[in-house]
């Protein structure tokens, strides 16, 4: 069976003074409650919202330090870089392979006793060791010259720019008659970027 709506407000409007007043009073505590549950929502939305915008902001504020820094650390890097290939291409002997770069020793080396008057009689070209991404590339020459010549040339090696060091030496005289000059064998020591 069905009630009408007219019904309903016939009956609404013949019920007694104390049921209208209750049935507006609940009507008006339902409204509250759902007021109230928006309310709570909204407010729960709203601080949801503002964290994520805190959070955000945090990470805006990270990342700008980091952009700062960065511009900072990149002049820095490009320093250490050119710091890096300075002493690389100054101090070491380096060139495209390491032939080339035995080559180059030879080439220093043989510099150094023309402008010395150190005449080489025989240079050899040892094997070169690997030390944790350098190589050590060693020489041995057998030289015969005046002992002015002879320190000349050993202050060439020790005053050179190049990492070039003696790891042997040894001056011997050629004959007692001949004081003049003196044989001069060395062992030489290079470091090289393998």
């Amino acid at each position: 069976m069905k009630i009408s709506t007219s019904q309903k407000l016939k009956w609404l409007r013949d019920a007694p003074l104390r049921l209208r007043l209750l049935l507006a009073s609940c009507l008006v505590l339902g409204l509250a409650v759902l007021v109230n549950m928006a309310v709570v929502s909204f407010d729960a939305y709203s601080r949801a919202l503002d964290e994520a915008i805190d959070m955000r902001g945090l990470e805006h504020q990270r990342l700008k330090r980091d952009i700062i820094s960065g511009e900072k650390y990149a002049g820095l890097h490009a320093e250490v870089v050119g710091l890096r290939e300075e002493v690389v291409d100054a101090r070491l002997v380096k060139a495209g392979t390491l032939p080339l770069s035995e080559a180059m020793f030879q080439n220093i080396v043989n510099e150094w006793a023309d402008a010395s008057g150190v005449s080489i009689l025989s240079m050899r070209v040892l094997p070169v060791v690997e030390r944790g991404g350098l190589g050590e590339m060693r020489m041995a020459i057998n030289t015969r010259a005046e002992i002015g010549g002879i320190q000349n040339f050993m202050e060439r090696v020790e005053h050179g720019r190049r990492f070039i060091f003696f790891d042997e030496v040894e001056i011997k005289i050629i004959s007692p008659h001949e004081k003049r000059y003196y044989y001069f064998n060395a062992q030489l020591t290079c470091w090289t970027l393998l």
